[in-house]
């Protein structure tokens, strides 16, 4: 791109940032590395100093993605401020070793188009990634209410039967059998009631709509489902942080709120080994509460996360995975999204994203 008085400046630089923040380091590394090959038949120095310049750009915007894509997206525009300032020094560090420094009024109208060309590219990158995965949400809600629904039909047809046979185990007690048949029946009412819990959670997601709504305290719920799980995380010395920004008071029913992030909660605390870190967070995106539970656990795959949410599927060979499937639909019944990112060995991030429910 041609500059007044005759200065010529590539904005390579804009391509090479989104393809990193998206793409990875890989996409980054290759795109400067055919950035150098477009040099070609330039300079020798012109082509490793465009190769140079970009393996560090690479490096520096793949070291910060992370902080990126868990930032809101007027902070993510800053962010692209930040990486469009260190693109604009290396190149004025570049163009200054070679002796080609531009004028002051030149190099600050680069480094403006560098800045606007960057965070509108930015700005279509993040709509359209959010209609990604608003689509894989649509569908994922799609696929979850069909096997929920059958799941249901077998749970309720499995509860009778289930209360009968129950019923004549305790008949069975109260007759005063031998110590081997009392154990006997012991275990298998033990059993039982472990399936009637699953079948009380699948029967409950038939009336989530139907549940009173309330003004509830988000703080309050909070605390409540903290203190359903504090005794495993005196066990296992979890470090708790607690960042709710503010007290929102939300219209939804209180004890269906209160068990989504219990179920939420023991989840992270579940995964983390002892001494991790267990983060509940909030904030506001536009009219939208976005509630964050993040830890540094033991993470998941990708397989792992495209299978959360289904019956019986769970990352514990103890678990029934009816929780986070419950915690699907409560969410889904208040208009709002669950997002889930984790990373094997790194740790997982939960958002709840709602509608404002201020009553």
């Amino acid at each position: 791109m041609n500059f007044f008085g005759g200065y010529e400046y590539e904005l390579s630089p804009v391509p090479l940032i989104v393809g990193t923040l998206y793409g990875g380091w890989q996409v980054g590394l290759a795109l400067s590395l055919l950035g150098a090959a477009g040099q070609f038949p330039a300079e020798g120095v012109a082509m490793l100093q465009h190769a140079v310049l970009g393996s560090v750009l690479t490096a520096f915007v793949a070291a910060l993605r992370a902080p990126f894509f868990a930032s809101a997206f007027v902070k993510k525009l800053g962010w692209g401020a930040v990486y469009s300032a260190f693109a604009a020094g290396l190149t004025y560090a570049g163009e200054a070793l070679l002796d080609a420094a531009p004028p002051p009024g030149v190099w600050m109208l680069y480094v403006a188009t560098l800045l606007a060309l960057l965070l509108c590219a930015l700005t279509v990158g993040e709509h359209l990634r959010e209609a990604i995965i608003h689509r894989k949400e649509i569908v994922r809600m799609e696929k979850l209410t069909a096997t929920s629904s059958l799941a249901v039909i077998i749970a309720h047809e499995l509860r009778n039967p289930l209360t009968t046979v129950k019923g004549f185990l305790q008949l069975i007690k109260r007759q005063n059998p031998s110590e081997q048949i009392l154990y006997y029946a012991n275990t298998a009412m033990q059993e039982l009631s472990e399936a009637e819990k699953v079948i009380h959670t699948y029967l409950t997601i038939t009336t989530l709509h139907e549940a009173a709504k309330s003004e509830v305290s988000l703080s309050n719920c909070i605390d409540r489902a903290l203190t359903e799980i504090w005794p495993l995380i005196e066990l296992k010395k979890i470090e708790l942080i607690d960042a709710v920004s503010e007290d929102v008071m939300l219209s939804c029913n209180e004890g269906q709120l209160q068990l989504c992030l219990m179920h939420l909660l023991r989840n992270g605390a579940n995964a983390l080994h002892r001494g991790g870190k267990l983060t509940i967070s909030s904030y506001w995106k536009g009219k939208e509460l976005a509630i964050v539970i993040a830890d540094n656990g033991i993470g998941m795959t990708e397989e792992q996360l495209e299978q959360l949410g289904m019956p019986k599927y769970n990352t514990r060979s103890s678990g029934t995975g009816t929780g986070l499937m419950y915690c699907y639909h409560f969410v889904h019944s208040l208009n709002g999204r669950l997002r889930i990112q984790s990373q094997p060995g790194r740790g997982t991030t939960v958002t709840v994203v709602i509608p404002d429910q201020r009553a």
